[in-house]
């Protein structure tokens, strides 16, 4: 892991908290072949892949541009912002790519993880309403100990219906 560089995390989380906890206000870039990286086990199950012509937008973007967001990774490699990224880099055959290793949030475990990584998609990306379903379901369930929530038991689901709303802001 080489090239190193530090750089400010000012955006904000779709709760409008600061992106960046409190110890990762300066953070550390460093390349990492893209070997070591291996995609969150909840990803699949929370978000779906992008379309095909998203996928080669992105990299045509990647291609032309370059990274414009790091990887953002736990210490043992494993990705929680940046999936499609990391595969538009592997599909043009990069052999190591920009990643921010999240300590912080490895520190602060498994619930603080996955948090992250669904308000990252959330922010960043345009889900269907059943990909918003899963991604607040999940939310609730982390707020809640981790706990699964059916959707008859699910608070924005109506009682007569157990069919569930989407929320009119983010919460």
């Amino acid at each position: 892991m080489k090239n190193k560089r530090h750089e400010q995390d000012d955006a904000e989380s779709p709760n409008g908290r600061s992106r960046a906890l409190s110890d990762a206000k300066s953070r550390t870039i460093t390349r990492w072949p893209l070997e070591k990286l291996k995609p969150h086990p909840r990803q699949a199950e929370l978000f779906d892949d992008l379309p095909s012509t998203k996928r080669v937008e992105l990299a045509k973007n990647m291609r032309e541009k370059g990274l414009q967001h790091p990887i953002e990774a736990l210490p043992d490699g494993t990705i929680i912002c940046g999936h499609q990224r990391f595969e538009a880099a592997r599909r043009l055959g990069w052999k190591e790519i920009d990643v921010w290793v999240r300590d912080d949030l490895a520190n602060q475990g498994d619930t603080a993880v996955q948090q992250w990584m669904i308000e990252d998609n959330l922010l960043r990306r345009q889900q269907d309403p059943v990909a918003l379903a899963r991604s607040y379901k999940r939310l609730k369930e982390l707020e809640r100990g981790g706990r699964s929530t059916s959707i008859s038991t699910c608070p924005r689901a109506t009682a007569s219906t157990n069919t569930p709303t989407m929320p009119t802001a983010l919460s």
